[in-house]
């Protein structure tokens, strides 16, 4: 369920991250669940973060069904994409959705069970940062699988149900570059 790929490590992707991890121009933005949604047991129980949308997710269900750009850094950060794709020999046809993540140790263990956007697509994460657990789970009826966070790391799977966990240690981060697409 979960592929590795190959991160081919360009002057590009090495600038995109020193900008998203060590500098203070960097704007974060807090969120207190993994998705906006009415449940008093996803408000309470919920994994927050903080996240700087690059492009923002089409959501039928709001009366937007498309993706709308909105970050400085979208052409870096496709720039970057578009050269890991390349070096993966895989079509990058369609981006939905892009994102940087942060999460910081807390006491919930993890996120709820979400699907990043209600439509067919893959999601693409790139651990940025190192850290301790915080791993990715994806569900599939019963069977859960698990990542390996492994800094500069990247992980493709279906767009399916999938839940994050925080990292271990108070002094980490978990920045992840996220992605939905086709």
């Amino acid at each position: 369920m979960i592929e590795k790929w190959d991160n081919p490590l360009t002057d590009e992707y090495k600038a995109l991250k020193n900008f998203v991890l060590n500098t203070d121009e960097m704007s974060w933005y807090y969120n207190s669940e993994t998705l906006p949604l009415d449940s008093d047991y996803r408000k309470s129980n919920d994994l927050a973060f903080y996240g700087h949308k690059v492009m923002g997710r089409p959501d039928i269900n709001a009366g937007h069904p498309y993706s709308a750009i909105t970050s400085q850094l979208f052409e870096k950060t496709y720039q970057v994409m578009q050269q890991i794709f390349d070096y993966n020999n895989t079509p990058l046809k369609v981006i939905y959705r892009i994102s940087f993540n942060c999460v910081h140790a807390q006491r919930v263990k993890q996120s709820t069970w979400h699907r990043d956007v209600e439509i067919p697509h893959k999601n693409f994460i790139i651990y940025l940062s190192k850290f301790t657990d915080g791993w990715t789970y994806l569900k599939n009826g019963e069977k859960i699988e698990k990542s390996e966070p492994i800094e500069d790391g990247i992980i493709i799977f279906e767009g399916g149900l999938h839940c994050h966990a925080p990292p271990k240690k108070l002094e980490e981060r978990r920045i992840v570059l996220v992605a939905c697409w086709l």
